[in-house]
């Protein structure tokens, strides 16, 4: 279970700093799909879908923009997830809430999840079924004042990614 609502830094995966352009690709958007902009997307029969909570399989990319409700064939943006970008995301912990991340959480491999909201996040909680491996803090004074909620860099794992298999 995800936690209600982030309280802060709420706004999903963003492309970070790094050797690939984060250009947008289009897309065909399953019907009834319904995402916020920074969701993680997989494939699914040709189509694009947002991911269920602690996604490791078939991963395609992040959403740039926010759909309401797909309509058949609609055509939707998408940053591509190829193997070593950077990614900024919030960390947080599905259970506990209100995580400070400390020096610890750097290099370790974690789940993503998403909020009631539909805002995406790393889980500080999970462990297990993991996406991604945080890299660096995207400010290095939020580990020194354990800041709550810090956004983070990161990278995909190759094994979860589809542009990888």
């Amino acid at each position: 279970m995800a936690v209600g609502i982030l309280g802060s830094n709420a706004w999903g995966f963003r492309p970070g700093p790094g050797r690939h352009p984060k250009e947008t690709l289009q897309g065909r958007a399953a019907t009834s799909q319904a995402w916020e902009v920074g969701a993680i997307l997989i494939r699914s029969s040709g189509e694009l879908i947002e991911a269920s909570a602690d996604p490791t399989a078939d991963i395609i990319g992040i959403a740039a923009d926010t759909i309401t409700s797909a309509a058949s064939n609609l055509t939707v943006r998408f940053w591509p997830i190829y193997p070593g970008d950077v990614w900024e995301a919030t960390f947080e912990d599905e259970t506990n809430t209100g995580h400070a991340l400390v020096e610890a959480n750097i290099y370790t491999d974690y789940a993503a999840q998403v909020d009631t909201d539909g805002n995406w996040y790393i889980d500080e909680n999970d462990t297990t079924a993991t996406a991604v491996m945080i890299i660096a803090p995207k400010s290095d004074v939020d580990i020194v004042n354990a800041v709550v909620r810090a956004r983070v860099y990161c990278v995909f794992l190759s094994d979860v990614l589809a542009l990888a298999t």
